[in-house]
């Protein structure tokens, strides 16, 4: 979006080492967003959590399920992810900027809805036998990451960037810090953790952008309006999710196989 192009091009223009850095870093960190920490955060506090509790066990299935996790709730957010990047891209440029949060409260409403769903039948065929409060935790995990992948779309027009950075940071920190402390009272306890601090980090980016673009109007559906929603771009953002995630779901099944999840 033109917002983060105008200060990453004056970041770079001032000339300074330091500038040219940030520039760098805040154009990789919001373009790959949960990825750089859930990657970070996860290596790190699975290596901590097996140091100080010997929990190989428990480690090991939390990285299977964490792949489970963003593997389905790329797959199901892809047909927005791109799409809804254009339609707020066209709103700002149209000075539309009453409808921002409004779609996306929708976009929201709707991923999420559809993906708990999907979400909830694929839980019992990938882990069949577990009990059911593991099921509605996973399926509340990928709606609450679905959502998070499309809103997404949002920080690249968002001006706060440090707020953004610190959202991600703290609600990363907040997840390793779980998986090393609750890890030793068991699975269930570490994968909980990881969903509370996808929320922390859901609802700090929305109270933001409910700051950034106030409206009169809660809910919309403009996104879907057929003159303004771009199939092409649809297609393409599935498409690319679905090759990120079937990579991410073979390796997570060689592990699932491995330790016969």
């Amino acid at each position: 979006m033109a917002g983060i192009s105008i200060e990453l091009r004056r970041l770079y223009k001032e000339g300074k080492l330091r500038k040219i850095l940030l520039a760098f870093g805040y154009s990789a960190v919001l373009s790959t967003g949960n990825w750089v920490f859930a990657i970070v955060s996860i290596f790190l506090s699975a290596f901590v959590a097996q140091k100080l509790w010997g929990v190989s066990d428990v480690v090991v299935k939390y990285q299977v399920y964490i792949t489970y996790v963003i593997s389905i709730s790329l797959i199901l957010s892809g047909p927005f992810q791109l799409s809804f990047t254009r339609y707020i891209s066209d709103r700002l440029f149209e000075k539309e900027f009453d409808r921002v949060l409004p779609n996306t409260n929708g976009v929201v409403v709707l991923t999420a809805s559809y993906s708990f769903i999907v979400a909830l039948f694929l839980s019992f065929f990938l882990f069949y036998g577990l009990p059911y409060h593991y099921h509605i935790v996973f399926s509340f995990t990928v709606s609450t990451l679905s959502a998070l992948w499309v809103v997404n779309a949002l920080l690249t027009g968002l001006k706060s960037y440090k707020h953004i950075l610190i959202s991600f940071a703290f609600s990363y920190s907040l997840a390793g810090i779980g998986l090393v402390f609750l890890s030793k009272l068991g699975l269930f306890w570490a994968i909980l953790s990881f969903y509370i601090s996808q929320l922390v980090l859901f609802f700090l980016i929305m109270l933001r952008v409910a700051r950034d673009y106030k409206s009169d109007r809660v809910l919309e559906f403009d996104f879907l309006n057929k003159n303004r929603f771009y199939k092409s771009l649809a297609l393409a953002g599935l498409f690319s999710t679905l090759v990120c995630g079937w990579i991410n779901t073979y390796f997570g099944l060689i592990q699932l196989l491995a330790i016969r999840f």
